[in-house]
């Protein structure tokens, strides 16, 4: 029988009561033993991930955005337990470069045949330890863009919260120059930039994305 936890973000879009007694109940039916862990505040979903390392879980299954996936991933990096993602949040990125339902049913039904398969992770290094992400990792004008958009906005418009946001900031941008290194295996990425994106995601070309982009 696979034991799973189940870690939702009710703080996320489209991360509800019901929509997590359908995930329990389809999985439940399914065979599966899940227990259930509710986020309450920033970092939540990476404390439980971590603490959950040594409790016998096959998988941990993340319930939220592209946000909570990605802390989820970063608790049990390395550990081989399996990280299952039913999409709840704005954008999810992550679930539509894994080619994954975008219902909630539909993404829990497909946990029960899923097999495991490895993703990448990217890595962020900062004074506060590392950061891992899955999608993207953005400095300047992205990150307050992620940062300015708001939990109502984006529950009401969805992924057009952030591009009404980003509308109304463009002109009072003012990205900070700095220089940032992005190593990926055995090669170097080193600018001098102002907003500066790095991804990790299936429908690029290539696994990182490193430019330059002007901002005044």
């Amino acid at each position: 029988m696979t034991r799973a936890l189940l870690i939702t973000n009710p703080f996320a879009a489209r991360a509800d009561a019901r929509a997590v007694t359908a995930i329990l109940k389809i999985l439940g039916r399914g065979g599966w033993n899940v227990d259930l862990q509710t986020i309450t505040g920033p970092g939540d979903a990476r404390r439980i991930a971590e603490g959950a390392r040594g409790a016998g879980f096959d998988v941990l299954v993340s319930h939220g955005g592209d946000g909570t996936a990605m802390q989820v991933a970063a608790g049990i990096a390395g550990s081989g337990i399996a990280l299952g993602v039913v999409p709840g949040g704005t954008g999810n990125v992550l679930a539509g470069n894994l080619r994954l339902p975008r219902t909630t049913a539909g993404a829990a039904r497909a946990l029960l045949k899923a097999r495991r398969r490895p993703i990448d992770l990217g890595v962020v290094e900062r004074s506060d330890g590392p950061h891992y992400f899955a999608v993207a990792a953005g400095t300047g004008f992205d990150a307050q863009l992620m940062a300015d958009t708001g939990l109502q906005a984006k529950r009401r418009w969805k992924l057009g919260a952030y591009l009404a946001r980003a509308a109304m900031t463009l002109n009072t941008v003012r990205s900070a120059p700095h220089r940032v290194t992005v190593d990926l295996d055995s090669s170097r990425c080193d600018r001098h930039s102002r907003p500066m994106m790095a991804g990790s995601t299936s429908s690029r070309s290539t696994p990182t994305a490193c430019f330059r982009a002007r901002a005044r």
